[in-house]
């Protein structure tokens, strides 16, 4: 078996049809395809705080516009894990099928502090030299991408003052 750990928002793009398009069998013939080698995803949760902003960040990237959205003040630390996901209508069956035979498995036992960090939000610091990325990865992967100018790594930015 083939273990795939991923965040909630990659099976949300899992899940983005637009990505199958060009299958004749479309998702269900990709999806026929990931899981016919016994591979299983292990997916990491979400608070609800930054799936909204995943989603309004890019709504094509939400396969349920809007639903993701919680203006419920009981909902501020609401978890979105692969059990509680929100995938279209048509593709919930599909969705439940995974998760019943374990293909699709939510991850316990986390660090929750560690949830709120976004590769996409790394990448961005790096590339824009923008500091504070190096405490959001380990120190030996913040050591190699800075030697090898990694990611199109950039120097911090340096504000100089005029005496």
């Amino acid at each position: 078996m083939v273990g795939v750990a991923m965040g909630i928002n990659n099976l949300l793009e899992v899940f983005n049809e637009k990505y199958y398009e060009n299958l004749d069998g479309g998702i269900l013939e990709s999806f026929g395809r990931l899981f016919k080698n016994s591979v299983k995803l292990y997916i990491y949760p979400m608070r609800i705080g930054a799936y909204n902003r995943y989603c309004l960040a890019d709504p094509t990237s939400c396969p349920t516009p809007g639903l993701g959205t919680s203006e419920h003040p009981l909902a501020v630390d609401v978890w979105i894990n692969a059990t509680n996901l929100q995938v279209k209508l048509h593709l919930r069956n599909l969705c439940a099928h995974l998760l019943e035979n374990h293909y699709v498995t939510a991850v316990v036992g986390y660090d929750s502090s560690l949830m709120e960090i976004f590769s996409r939000d790394i990448l961005a610091k790096i590339q824009t030299g923008t500091s504070g990325w190096e405490k959001m990865v380990p120190e030996r992967a913040a050591a190699i991408i800075k030697e090898r100018h990694l990611f199109g790594y950039k120097e911090p930015n340096v504000v100089v003052q005029a005496l």
